[in-house]
């Protein structure tokens, strides 16, 4: 799999920077979940009782602020004239959930 990426990486022109994932992330979101997870009603049973902390969704790019950015915006604009499609169908998307999934 990694060779295969790797030739897709090359044909493309692309590369992926030693520090991806250090880096900030301008498009990042981070929302807490509930402060109890569901498991909290079996963690002394399970031996987990004081060991489950808060859940975070954390995300590097957050799709509903990437959906709004000019350069998104352009390309769809651009995109949905060439292919006759419907240009206001990003505002329509559910970004958000689609970030949780």
């Amino acid at each position: 799999m990694d060779e295969l990426l790797a030739q897709d990486r090359s044909r493309l022109g692309l590369s992926v920077p030693a520090d991806q994932f250090s880096r900030p992330a301008p498009l990042a979101s981070e929302k807490a979940l509930q402060s109890q997870p569901p498991l909290t009603v079996a963690a002394k049973a399970a031996g987990l009782e004081g060991h489950l902390p808060q859940s975070y969704i954390r995300q590097r790019i957050d799709l509903v602020k990437w959906a709004k950015t000019a350069q998104v915006q352009q390309a769809w604009k651009a995109m949905a004239e060439k292919q006759g499609l419907d240009a206001s169908a990003p505002d329509k998307a559910s970004w958000a959930f689609a970030g949780f999934v």
